[in-house]
């Protein structure tokens, strides 16, 4: 097992475990007073750090597709983490579409779809997915969760706090899709709590 999959492993097995995330947005972060569902060292000697998780998209434009015209907003949910396991910096995802065919929408979250976020500077920061951690349907909700992880470096977190964030692509298995950012200081706020 390399070091990213160990990471990525402690990271699965840690957010399991963490309360459902709040649709709230926050003040600027500063050190005191960051929110984290998990700041401790692991038992494999990693200090894991997890900011809790704040909405960043919800579904607010509609696809050529005439099927999904009528989608509202509450469709699909979108929540992001930064997160920090030692030296390596990445940022958490959970999608919750609201839907029993979220496969038939979006397919899936495969290693390699990418992620492109679009800054109100004009900048972008494009980082691909490490991979789908769940693609799970829970009949009785009528919803369908998919959860994964990028890593970024270190320009790129100093990008993703230099200005608010915009709009947000994310290229899904059968289709490529843009937002509006719902929390444009998510990084602004989270990306201090985890350098």
């Amino acid at each position: 097992m390399n070091t990213v999959q160990l990471i990525i492993a402690a990271i699965i097995f840690f957010t399991a475990c963490t309360p459902a995330v709040k649709e709230e947005k926050r003040d600027v972060a500063t050190k005191s007073n960051c929110s984290y569902t998990l700041n401790e060292i692991n038992p494999v000697g990693n200090h894991v750090r997890v900011v809790e998780g704040a909405l960043f998209i919800s579904l607010e434009n509609a696809v050529a597709d005439s099927s999904r015209k009528s989608l509202t907003n509450d469709y699909m949910k979108g929540y992001l983490s930064c997160v920090r396991v030692d030296t390596v910096m990445g940022i958490y995802f959970d999608f919750k579409i609201y839907s029993l065919n979220a496969y038939r929408d979006y397919g899936m979250i495969r290693k390699g779809n990418q992620i492109s976020f679009i800054l109100a500077s004009g900048k972008t920061v494009t980082v691909p997915f490490a991979g789908t951690f769940s693609g799970n349907t829970n009949l009785s909700a009528e919803h369908t969760e998919y959860k994964t992880f990028s890593r970024i470096s270190r320009k790129e977190a100093e990008m993703l706090k230099s200005s608010d964030l915009q709009r947000i692509k994310i290229s899904w298995t059968k289709v490529e899709e843009e937002y509006k950012a719902v929390n444009p200081a998510i990084f602004i706020n989270q990306l201090p709590c985890v350098e």
